[in-house]
């Protein structure tokens, strides 16, 4: 199946929408010059009423060449619209099907309504991937709509500063930008211009502020989030705010120990904050240990809540095959059933089972990587090609880049329409895409071989750095990925400084570390420096320890000067000062 071929379906079933007639190819004939036109029998049929660009446009998808059909743009053109079809068919329009989990939506209300008289609530929902739980956490926030809503997301590949609140942030700037400029400057109290430091897209509310450069980094963050939490508690007293923080399995150091300042500044008037957070597999997240040595230590007026999501039963796990089939159900209960005890009641994998028996008719014990190659192989080249490069990047990334990287000559704007309407990507309203479910990207990333995810990671890379705005740490990765190590430093230094810049010191030493992993052991001076830059971020980050115990194996390496040795001795020294 290509662009081209559905086109052509397309047309066959407006022409018979139009016609009340039975579409066959004899109501063609060749002219003169050997080109299929519509016979006077086919003309009569459209009648005289119908504007003569439908009747061309329908000439042109019924056209027996492929290549002679009309692109998704000029299709378009003729309806006179002008934005790309895979915006207009944007995720919002998706139908959503939501079953079951009362008990999970009544915990989390009444923690909400705890939280509303006035306790301190943050809910953990848990469960495995698949199971649903961020479907869970956004039917509870349908509820509310009167609240501000600020949600985040980790990406496991994404190693932007504070990366857990960056799209919370996000969110937040927008809202800003919605008020009129006296109930917007009302909200930006003393210390924003220390929040915009963090996160420069609040940059513009506070373009005349000066800041005081003696400060040092960890005090110039918890000024920063004591604006946040004083900014955020003002907004309270007009409207509830839920924060949501989704897959916080891959979050960051920093952005835990933000989040712990954030809670610990609250004022009296407090948002709610629901995180969202995948079991099984050693996933070894900083963030979560960072949090949860914090709920150890916290006050009792910390309530900190977890909501375990356990599979569908078969009862629910029936609902849902109902839910998505509709009334144009065509499988039998016993095969509903076996569709039902092999996804083992994951309501991803349900999904997929039922996506698989609907393409091949087929039914048997057989893995999410299974099912996922097996509706890969019946996409087009092109919409193969866009799902691999989506998975390499690993985080949401903007569709024009992913075209060009594709190859714009073979690929249009029609493959994201297919590929969202079978639910194997989203495309957000900034003009990137991003996988439907993250066990998509890592099947696909599963099937790709090392050869190809070299050949592919070298061209995204190549097309993003055209990019002012691209992520300097994505580049850095994509090109390494692709064989090119000089630029794959150059862009994870590049990425350093802006943690830095950010003061993101816990995410700058994990950059820098992997510099030090990909520089040649012929750059033995380039990584003794860039080591010391990594232990000067992990003192910067309040881990001294760690950063005199670097110094102090600095100072032992061979080559350094006496001076040099010193130097370094006062530095380790210095971190338990």
């Amino acid at each position: 199946p290509t662009a081209a071929s559905d086109w052509y379906s397309f047309g066959v079933v407006v022409f018979e929408l139009i016609t009340g007639q039975q579409y066959t190819r004899r109501l063609f004939h060749k002219n003169q010059h050997e080109q299929a036109i519509f016979d006077e029998v086919t003309l009569t049929l459209l009648n005289d009423s119908l504007p003569s660009k439908i009747t061309l446009l329908l000439e042109r998808l019924l056209n027996e060449d492929p290549l002679k059909r009309p692109l998704d743009r000029e299709i378009l053109e003729v309806f006179n619209i002008h934005e790309p079809l895979w915006y207009i068919g944007e995720e919002k329009d998706e139908k959503k099907v939501f079953i079951g989990r009362q008990d999970e939506l009544e915990q989390l209300s009444n923690a909400f309504d705890c939280h509303r008289e006035g306790k301190s609530n943050i809910v953990n929902v848990v469960g495995a991937p698949g199971v649903g739980k961020s479907e869970l956490i956004n039917h509870f926030l349908d509820a509310y709509k009167d609240s501000l809503i600020l949600v985040g997301r980790c990406y496991e590949r994404e190693t932007v500063p504070f990366k857990a609140l960056d799209m919370v942030i996000d969110d937040f700037s927008e809202y800003l930008k919605s008020l009129p400029a006296t109930i917007r400057d009302s909200y930006v109290v003393d210390g924003f211009e220390y929040l915009a430091i963090l996160f420069p897209v609040l940059k513009y509310l506070v373009p005349d502020k000066t800041l005081n450069l003696n400060i040092d980094a960890a005090h110039c963050r918890i000024l920063a989030m004591k604006a946040l939490a004083s900014s955020l508690a003002l907004i309270v007293n007009n409207q509830p705010v839920i924060i949501f923080i989704d897959d916080i399995q891959w979050g960051d150091e920093d952005s835990a120990n933000l989040l712990i300042n954030l809670m610990e500044f609250q004022p009296h008037k407090k948002p709610f904050i629901v995180l969202s957070e995948r079991s099984g597999g050693d996933l070894n997240s900083r963030f979560t240990s960072t949090l949860n040595q914090f709920w150890n230590n916290s006050s009792p007026d910390m309530q900190y809540q977890t909501i375990e999501v356990e599979s569908f039963d078969e009862k629910d796990g029936m609902t849902l095959v109902d839910a998505l089939l509709g009334s144009a159900r065509a499988i039998s209960e016993q095969r509903a059933q076996e569709i039902v005890r092999v996804s083992r009641g994951i309501p991803f994998i349900l999904e997929q089972l039922l996506l698989y028996y609907d393409q091949t008719g087929a039914m048997e014990n057989i893995n999410a990587v299974g099912i996922i190659k097996s509706r890969l192989n019946v996409l087009s080249n092109q919409s193969r090609e866009v799902l691999s490069l989506l998975a390499i990047a690993g985080q949401p990334v903007r569709v024009s880049a992913i075209l060009e990287a594709a190859g714009v000559s073979s690929i249009d704007d029609f493959s994201f329409t297919c590929l969202r309407a079978q639910r194997f990507l989203i495309v957000h309203h900034d003009e990137s895409a991003q996988y439907f479910h993250d066990q998509i990207r890592e099947s696909v990333l599963i099937l790709e071989s090392e050869n190809r995810v070299e050949e592919k990671a070298r061209k995204l890379a190549l097309v993003l750095e055209k990019y002012s705005d691209s992520d300097n740490s994505l580049l850095g990765r994509l090109f390494y990925q692709g064989g090119e190590d000089q630029k794959a430093i150059s862009f994870m230094l590049r990425a350093a400084d802006d943690a830095e810049s950010s003061l993101a010191f816990s995410r700058a030493a994990d950059l820098y570390q992997n510099v030090i992993n990909w520089l040649p052991d012929s750059e033995f001076d380039e990584s003794r420096r860039v080591k010391e830059r990594k232990a000067t971020a992990w003192s910067k980050a309040g881990y001294g320890k760690k950063a005199a115990q670097l110094f102090s194996d600095l100072m032992l390496t061979g080559g350094v000067s006496d001076e040099e040795r010193a130097r370094l001795g006062a530095l380790a020294a210095g971190q338990f000062m």
